[in-house]
């Protein structure tokens, strides 16, 4: 079964409050990032696995470990056919 959007976001928190290395394998490779509360003058989109995982990896340096809490939200309509 493949992975879900929702099950690749998981793993991937899992990872990075595990502080395993990055595993580029969960990511297409044409994945996008998007973060449409990013800061101003921050990018909002990453697109390609190579761009995800240089903005996530870079991210890990900066976080520190310890308690965390996160609110995920998803969409319940249906996905978009192409």
């Amino acid at each position: 079964m493949p992975n879900t959007p929702r099950d690749v976001f998981d793993r991937m928190a899992q990872e990075w409050l595990s502080r395993s290395a990055p595993n580029g394998a969960l990511l297409a490779e044409d994945a996008v990032l998007e973060m449409p509360f990013a800061p101003p003058g921050q990018p909002a989109r990453f697109e390609g696995r190579e761009n995800v995982l240089a903005y996530t990896t870079a991210g890990r340096a900066a976080f520190r470990s310890g308690s965390t809490s996160s609110v995920t939200s998803s969409c319940t309509r249906p996905p978009i056919q192409r």
